[in-house]
């Protein structure tokens, strides 16, 4: 119900990546959890819809600095990309396989198709995100490691 209300505020903020987003509020609010639960007061949801506003905020910054200099943005892709595919053969091959189906443009953002995925692997949805998690974590180190090699040499 959470996700669903996150997904729907994305939206309405027209940001093409929603579910994503509502993911990443989630992940982030999930990694806070075992703090929150000793100090926190008050409806939960009011938390998680400001980790959603930070998020928003700062995913809104991210695509303005995106468009305000394309000249290095078409050098830095090149270099994601790079990236990206080195981290993607580092991974094992069903992690690749299940992040790549995950987010394939076939199904993009389809909550019946990550429904369905679940259920081939035997497990349930919100297993599926925290699986999905991880190897986003394990690529997001190994891209920021990787973009650091890159721009250093």
């Amino acid at each position: 119900m959470i996700r669903q209300s996150l997904i729907q505020i994305f939206i309405w903020k027209t940001c093409s990546d929603a579910e994503y987003l509502a993911d990443e509020t989630l992940d982030r609010v999930m990694l806070r959890v075992p703090k929150l639960r000793e100090t926190y007061k008050g409806n939960p949801s009011a938390y998680i819809h400001a980790v959603a506003k930070k998020l928003l905020a700062e995913h809104l910054q991210l695509e303005n600095s995106v468009h305000e200099n394309p000249r290095t943005t078409d050098i830095e892709t090149e270099k994601m990309f790079g990236c990206l595919e080195r981290c993607l053969s580092n991974l094992s091959p069903y992690s690749r396989d299940l992040i790549l189906d995950y987010y394939s443009e076939e199904h993009p953002k389809n909550v019946s198709h990550r429904k369905d995925v679940a259920e081939d692997l035997g497990i349930s949805v919100n297993q599926l995100r925290v699986r999905m998690y991880r190897i986003r974590k394990t690529l997001e180190a190994c891209m920021q490691a990787c973009m650091g090699q890159e721009s250093s040499v």
